[in-house]
């Protein structure tokens, strides 16, 4: 037997579905940039993401961790660039939920909850060529061939050139990938 009063349920934080928004601009996830190898990649990459679409980007930062450089980068672009830290799982998934595109490129072998939750809202993401990621979405046009600011500018641009048929790809990768969860 059981005290009830010792008894904590702790409810589930729920799926995330996708939020149709109402903004011209699309918005671009990055991970969670402080504990990323990449995130100096990412921080470099703004600008010319910024200057080549027009989209904003929305990046979850520690900013007490950014350097003075990484830092005043964010700053120029304040108006397109979002920043918000971890909170609860249930508003790390808001973010998946409302964002068009996730930029997800680790350095090295990765399985991330990043991309099972992608996966699971159907946002499509840019993805390195690294360990599973590799394997698991193979030949796909939104897999980057290098890493770096020029590569990261390619695929976004060419995921908004030709957002349909992007979408449709990955969500054959993507049904693929969920049968094996």
């Amino acid at each position: 037997s059981f005290v009830a009063q010792k008894v904590h349920v702790i409810p589930e934080a729920p799926l995330p579905v996708k939020i149709v928004r109402r903004q011209q601009t699309s918005l671009i996830l990055f991970p969670w940039a402080t504990e990323r190898k990449n995130a100096n990649l990412f921080i470099q990459s703004i600008p010319a993401i910024l200057q080549k679409t027009n989209a904003s980007i929305l990046l979850p930062v520690n900013v007490r961790l950014l350097t003075e450089k990484q830092l005043a980068i964010l700053n120029m672009y304040k108006s397109r660039v979002t920043l918000s830290r971890e909170t609860t799982p249930t508003e790390a998934r808001k973010r998946f939920a409302i964002a068009d595109l996730l930029v997800y490129i680790p350095a090295k072998e990765a399985h991330s909850y990043h991309v099972l939750e992608a996966l699971g809202v159907g946002l499509p993401i840019v993805v390195s060529p690294v360990g599973w990621l590799k394997e698991e979405f193979g030949a796909y046009s939104l897999m980057l061939t290098e890493l770096t600011t020029k590569e990261l500018v390619v695929k976004i641009q060419y995921y908004f050139a030709n957002k349909k048929k992007c979408i449709a790809e990955y969500n054959s990768k993507s049904i693929k990938i969920m049968s094996c969860y």
